[in-house]
C-alpha cells in the first residue's frame, strides 16, 4: 500500500468509475479512514493517505423552495392514491426530516415539552437522536392519529423510493415550478426558510442533526446570495 497506489486508486475514483467529484471523495475519506483505524491496530505501521492530497468535494447548488412556491404546491392537487407523497413531502419542508425518516416516524416519536410538541427520533443515517419543534405549519400536514396505535407510521409511503421520487416529481412538474426538486430538497428549504427568518447556524445545525456546523454553513451561503439580489433590485429604479 504506497502513495502511488492510492494515486493510482484516485484516479480511478474519479475517471474510470464515473463517479462525481463529491462522491468519489466520499469514498475516499471512508477509505482513509479505515486505514487509520488499521495504524491504531497495528496493521501497518503508517497511512500512506497521508502522502497524498484529498480529493475534495465540490460546492453543488442545493436546491430549495421558496415561501412562494410552498404555497402554490399546497394548491396543487394530487391524485388521491398519491396524497401522502403530497402530504410527507410538505411535512418534511417544515420539520428538515430526511425521506428515510418519514417514512419511519411512528407517532411514538411526538413528545409534549414544555414550549410544546416536538419531534424526538433517531436519525437513519447517523443513528443520532434529532429533535424538532412541531410548528403549525407542520401539524397542517401531520394529519389526524385517529385510531393509530403508537408504534404506527404515521406516513403510509411504502418501502419503495423510487415511486415517491417519481410521482414527488410529476406533481412538482404540474404545479409549474421547474426546478430540479427531490424529496430531499424538502430538508434544504427547511433549513434556507429558517435561516431566511433570523435563525442562528448553530441552532439550525442541531435541528437538523448536523454533526459539522460546516455542513449548515453552505445553507448561509444560499441567504447572502439571496440579500445580495435583493440588495440590488434597488437599481431597478427608473
Amino acid at each position: 500500500m504506497t502513495p502511488l497506489f492510492i494515486e493510482q486508486w484516485k484516479e480511478y475514483l474519479t475517471s474510470t468509475a464515473g463517479l462525481s467529484q463529491n462522491s468519489a471523495d466520499t469514498y475516499y475519506q471512508v477509505f482513509k479512514t479505515a486505514l487509520n483505524h488499521a495504524v491504531r491496530i497495528d496493521i501497518i505501521p503508517a497511512n500512506p493517505c497521508h502522502k497524498v492530497r484529498s480529493i475534495g468535494k465540490k460546492d453543488t447548488r442545493r436546491e430549495y423552495l421558496t415561501e412562494s412556491e410552498l404555497n402554490t404546491l399546497e394548491a396543487t392537487p394530487i391524485a388521491e392514491q398519491l396524497r401522502e407523497i403530497k402530504r410527507a413531502f410538505l411535512f418534511a419542508c417544515y420539520t428538515g426530516l430526511r425521506l428515510s425518516d418519514v417514512m419511519t416516524l411512528q407517532w411514538n416519536h411526538f413528545y409534549e415539552t414544555e414550549h410544546g410538541f416536538e419531534i424526538a427520533k433517531e436519525q437513519v443515517k447517523t443513528k443520532d437522536i434529532v429533535r424538532v419543534p412541531l410548528t403549525s405549519y407542520a401539524i397542517r400536514h401531520l394529519g389526524e392519529r385517529g385510531k393509530a396505535k403508537y408504534a404506527d407510521r404515521v406516513v403510509a409511503l411504502g418501502k419503495n423510493d423510487e415511486y415517491t421520487r417519481k410521482h414527488l416529481k410529476a406533481w412538482i412538474a404540474l404545479s409549474g415550478i421547474t426546478k430540479n426538486i427531490s424529496f430531499h430538497c424538502a430538508r434544504h428549504t427547511y433549513v434556507t426558510l429558517i435561516l431566511t427568518l433570523g435563525g442562528d447556524i448553530y441552532s439550525v445545525s442541531k435541528l437538523v442533526g448536523h454533526k459539522n456546523i460546516k455542513h449548515t454553513q453552505v445553507y448561509a451561503k444560499l441567504i447572502d446570495e439571496k440579500r445580495y439580489n435583493v440588495g440590488m433590485l434597488i437599481d431597478k429604479l427608473k
